[in-house]
């Protein structure tokens, strides 16, 4: 009797040792693989490099007109080119996996969001201005955006001396900040008549929510 009972012990042991499922190695699986990457050729310059990619700028013939490589190191990191007819492309931020390339070489330029993951474009917005502001989160950024509506405006009027308003300033707007920026632009003594002084408010560039939203914020400055 106790042979038959050590036999059926021993053969459920076996058994749960076969139908025990083997545990994997998850980290190793977790950890991208890296690609290598190509050889720099005559006239590219690297923009920006980390663990996950590297991105190159290739100057053409025509000085206004290139073109940004994004070249992945590491898998789940997409390869891809960004270039423009008839605009520069520059690249603005590096955000986590997210990628902010402004087009243009002017003060007022538009603004265009990647996903470094799958190359695909996210968000984008026309006229922005000033520079672009970090968020409290990845991949949020703030911006000031010339509207379709005539932003209120002031200018100055050199005959007279004075500031004189092309546009109905809400009375919101005539605050201390506009009465800073204008003894500022007096005290550099560059004023020429019609010098333009103009309004703008602050949007969130959300690439998380895919959206372009105004916060209420306005500022006053020198109209590019």
């Amino acid at each position: 009797m106790k042979f038959i009972y050590f036999i059926v012990v021993t053969c459920l042991l076996i058994v749960s040792c076969e139908t025990t499922p083997k545990k994997q190695n998850t980290t190793e699986e977790q950890i991208p693989k890296e690609v290598s990457l190509p050889e720099l050729s005559q006239g590219e310059t690297v923009e920006f490099e980390d663990s996950f990619c590297r991105i190159v700028n290739r100057d053409d013939e025509n000085e206004m007109f290139n073109k940004l490589k994004i070249q992945a190191k590491k898998e789940g990191i997409a390869s891809f080119e960004l270039a423009s007819d008839n605009e520069y492309v520059s690249l603005e931020k590096v955000d986590n996996h997210f990628l902010l390339v402004s087009l243009g070489t002017g003060g007022t330029r538009d603004l265009e969001a990647y996903s470094l993951k799958t190359g695909e474009k996210i968000l984008e917005v026309s006229s922005s201005v000033w520079g672009i502001e970090t968020g409290e989160e990845s991949g949020v950024f703030y911006i000031y955006l010339y509207g379709e509506e005539t932003p209120p405006g002031i200018y100055w009027e050199e005959a007279t001396k004075t500031w004189k308003s092309n546009t109905e300033i809400p009375e919101n707007l005539m605050n201390d900040q506009l009465e800073q920026q204008k003894k500022e632009f007096e005290k550099r003594g560059f004023l020429t008549d019609g010098f333009p002084i103009i309004c703008l408010e602050k949007y969130k560039f959300d690439i998380n929510q895919r959206k372009v939203s105004g916060t209420g914020e306005y500022r006053w400055d020198y109209a590019q």
